[in-house]
């Protein structure tokens, strides 16, 4: 459907289309102007691995050729990737590019000139861990750090935890303003502070929720040194954030810490608030 080449183009100056369009209009014998070339392009989201879908579509080219370019250098020079004689249909990228976003533009070219161009984002996603993606983060009222907390069956390796310390107060363990990840895993363990003494364990309980912009939140809880997770889809662009609460059944008692880990599959390895 596509063939692969190669060309450098040029865009059809403003003045050109001007003249060229003003003929048209006053051709003698009232002869109308012919219509202009239209094309469209639109990609689907994909995870890394996996090829991805694009549709376009394209109207009134007359002879032009339809190519499908991506911009390559610091200068951003469109590198033709792909030649097609259909007017509209579907295809694939071949699998193989890294999470990230990616431009590309369906022209129609006739005799060297850009006569009509659609520009579109191919979105890969992938797995990030939270190591990387709370790397530019502050946690109020706990710490950011990596370490490990043992419970009597397992060792959970943690980013980050938080102590609520007051019966019932909410933690806010991760917050993304401009959100480009469509998932996301957590992992948690409520277990005892450190330096803080002894908690009953059938007294103690975390609540941890995900709260997002326009989507119900996703809540789970365990006991002391219980091991909960969470696992939730995002909206990308929209903001969202997970909070973490503990209780003790023994008002005035201590609650412990939440100790937390995960992973967002994302578009994009750059640091929350970046």
């Amino acid at each position: 459907m596509f063939r692969a080449g190669e060309t450098r183009l040029r865009a059809w100056p403003a003045a050109v289309a001007m003249v060229v369009l003003g003929v048209a209009l006053f051709l003698p014998g009232g002869a109308s102007a012919r219509p202009r070339p239209v094309v469209s392009l639109s990609f689907a989201s994909a995870n890394e691995g996996e090829k991805i879908p694009f549709t376009w579509s394209a109207r009134h080219l007359g002879g032009a050729q339809l190519v499908l370019q991506r911009p390559v250098g610091t200068a951003h020079v469109w590198k033709t990737v792909g030649r097609t004689d259909v007017r509209r249909g579907t295809a694939y990228m071949a699998a193989g590019l890294h999470l990230g976003q990616y431009r590309y533009r369906m022209a129609a070219i006739w005799r060297g000139w850009v006569v009509a161009q659609q520009v579109a984002t191919a979105s890969v996603f992938g797995q990030v861990p939270f190591s990387t993606l709370l790397r530019n983060s502050y946690l109020d009222g706990g710490h950011l750090e990596n370490g490990s907390y043992a419970t009597s069956t397992t060792s959970f390796p943690y980013v980050g935890y938080a102590y609520p310390g007051e019966e019932g107060r909410q933690s806010t363990l991760v917050s993304d303003n401009h959100n480009h990840c469509s998932a996301v895993h957590v992992g948690f363990v409520l277990g005892e502070s450190p330096g803080e003494g002894y908690i009953h364990p059938n007294l103690v309980f975390a609540t941890t929720s995900l709260v997002q912009q326009s989507r119900d939140p996703v809540a789970t809880e365990v006991p002391l040194n219980g091991l909960g997770s969470l696992d939730a889809e995002l909206i990308p662009g929209q903001t969202w954030s997970l909070v973490a609460a503990s209780t003790n059944r023994e008002a005035h008692e201590n609650t412990g810490s939440i100790y937390f880990n995960g992973y967002a599959i994302c578009d994009s390895a750059e640091p929350f608030g970046s």
